[in-house]
């Protein structure tokens, strides 16, 4: 990976003094090897262990769908599932970023900051929502036609065969 910070101080007089810093960074990993016989270890419902991946990378059925009707509605005859799990992504961060702020006033007796953060290129599991669309039956690609075709599909692939649990709610980091 790599890491990078600004430090700044913007005003510097006497009872106040400001100081501003950005940093960011980068960061990629692979897993080389596990040890003979050992693939995969699965660290969570969707995490796995695997020699050529990322530690702890998502892996999961991918859902493909058509709208073959053209209704705007997917139901489950226009939802299929892959035959097995698939690397879907990284489940850390490969990008992150902040803002940092701080302003001391009164000669330092009084100091007040804030920190602004950004974390990105990877994936979340939205397992809650996962939990919503298929153990309530209560979530937005179930009944609100207008929700996205891809929301819809996702939900619907959880009813199919072997979808249940298998089924990702993952989202963009």
């Amino acid at each position: 990976g790599f890491e990078a910070a600004i430090s700044s101080r913007i005003i510097d007089k006497p009872g106040i003094a400001w100081d501003l810093t950005l940093s960011g960074s980068t960061t990629k990993n692979k897993i080389l090897e596990l040890g003979e016989g050992v693939s995969p270890i699965f660290v969570g419902f969707y995490q796995q262990h695997r020699a050529g991946y990322p530690a702890g990378g998502y892996w999961a059925p991918t859902v493909s769908f058509n709208d073959a009707d053209g209704n705007g509605i997917i139901d489950q005859s226009e939802v299929s599932l892959s035959d097995s799990a698939v690397f879907r992504g990284s489940a850390l961060p490969t990008k992150e970023a902040s803002l940092n702020s701080q302003l001391a006033v009164f000669g330092g007796k009084v100091v007040i900051g804030t920190q602004f953060d950004y974390r990105g290129g990877h994936l979340v599991d939205n397992s809650l929502e996962q939990f919503r669309c298929f153990s309530v039956q209560n979530c937005r690609g179930l009944y609100d036609p207008t929700a996205s075709l891809e929301e819809q599909a996702l939900v619907q692939a959880t009813f199919l065969p072997g979808g249940g649990h298998s089924v990702a709610f993952l989202e963009p980091g």
